[in-house]
């Protein structure tokens, strides 16, 4: 993955501000059957980290990162998909 539009930036800082996640909680990116899912969770050595506005929002393990080089996440129309 080649990292994140400032807009799917804004929404996972909005989603852990919301939740009152603690600083070493993060949205990580789990794959499940059905595709991609989000869950709060935190670093793990492996993991792509992603930050926005000083804080880790994201992490995505090295394996699912490698399923989206090319790819950012982004937050479009209520949701977020890869462009």
């Amino acid at each position: 993955m080649d990292g994140m539009t400032k807009s799917a930036g804004v929404k996972l800082w909005a989603l852990l501000k919301c939740v009152k996640a603690p600083a070493k909680k993060c949205v990580r990116m789990v794959e499940e059957l059905d595709g991609q899912t989000l869950k709060l969770g935190e670093q793990r050595p492996d993991d792509e980290v992603f930050e926005y506005e000083g804080r880790t929002v994201l992490v995505i393990d090295s394996q699912m990162a490698k399923k989206h080089v090319g790819q950012k996440l982004d937050w479009q129309h209520g949701q977020f998909c890869f462009v």
